[in-house]
């Protein structure tokens, strides 16, 4: 008698079926985890803003500001940087917005930690004398990792009137 019977190979497509259906399961669960493990990173892994001090000064001045950021890890990310005048009644409305798009290497310093406002921004702005804020937000962008945002809010500064 033929150990190959019909018998045999049934039972042979039912162990592929069930061997097939716990790959699927190990696959499935497997990537769930990666992403579970993935979104629980926080973004200081890859970029962390120790300080952002714009000092006191003048209109019409581009101050140097102390930046003081560490890159752990290469990643593209977008930033936005919203310089905001203080109202009455401690609300503060937008006075300046810049945006733009940056590959952040971890061999890239600033030296002295220092950079014009201007440059932090990505454009020149022309602040009236008054009282500000500044709220910078870094989105980091990894392949095949969620999104990662961070922000940072700076100690309110003041423009002074210029001196003629």
């Amino acid at each position: 008698m033929s150990w190959k019977t019909w018998e045999f190979w049934r039972f042979r497509a039912i162990e592929l079926a069930v061997a097939i259906v716990i790959m699927i399961g190990v696959i499935y669960f497997t990537n769930l985890v990666t992403k579970q493990y993935r979104a629980s990173i926080p973004p200081n892994a890859w970029f962390a803003v120790a300080e952002v001090f714009i000092p006191d000064h003048a209109e019409g001045e581009d101050p140097q500001i102390i930046y003081d950021r560490s890159v752990r890890q290469d990643f593209s990310g977008m930033w936005v940087v919203e310089i905001q005048r203080q109202e009455p009644g401690a609300l503060f409305s937008p006075a300046c917005v810049g945006s733009g798009v940056t590959e952040y290497r971890i061999d890239t310093v600033l030296p002295d930690r220092r950079v014009p406002l201007s440059w932090f921004l990505g454009k020149d702005c022309k602040l009236k004398a008054g009282s500000y804020r500044m709220r910078a937000t870094w989105t980091i962008q990894l392949p095949d990792w969620p999104e990662k945002k961070t922000t940072y809010t700076s100690d309110i500064f003041k423009v002074l009137p210029a001196s003629n």
